[in-house]
């Protein structure tokens, strides 16, 4: 009986590690239109205790993070809406190498205010080079 019992604690402690751990391998959005920042789907205004606030600033959506942020290897971080993305931090911020942050643009149109990109121009022809000089005579 008591080794069912360690087993049973074993088993209960591993479920605990393995579930805290998959809470914190999070899709996290931040929306320009709104000022909406969301964890897993769920608005939220704090970053893993860390409150955070928002305002435009010279046109882009700002969210200030009154604290550090770290983003971990399984977080994927994305924004959606027209205007450009800052994120501010009162401390430091920490980017560990296996987060992933998903900003890009369809072809040359841009996204998160960042513009569209420019078609390629038509190259201009050739010049022709000089014909040989002659060397002039002393007298």
């Amino acid at each position: 009986m008591s080794r069912s019992y360690r087993l049973l604690c074993c088993a209960i402690g591993l479920y605990f590690s393995i579930s805290t751990r998959l809470i914190r391998a999070d899709a996290i959005n931040f929306n320009t239109d709104t000022g909406v920042m969301s964890i897993n789907g769920s608005p939220t205004t704090s970053f893993f205790g860390v409150n955070v606030q928002t305002s435009v600033v010279g046109g882009a959506q700002q969210f200030r993070f009154l604290g550090g942020l770290s983003f971990i290897a399984s977080d994927i971080v994305t924004s959606s809406g027209s205007r450009p993305l800052s994120l501010w931090s009162g401390n430091d911020i920490f980017v560990n190498s296996g987060a992933m942050f998903n900003f890009d643009a369809s072809g040359t149109t841009g996204k998160l205010g960042g513009g569209n990109g420019a078609s390629g121009g038509n190259g201009g022809s050739l010049g022709t080079g000089g014909s040989g000089g002659t060397g002039g005579g002393g007298g």
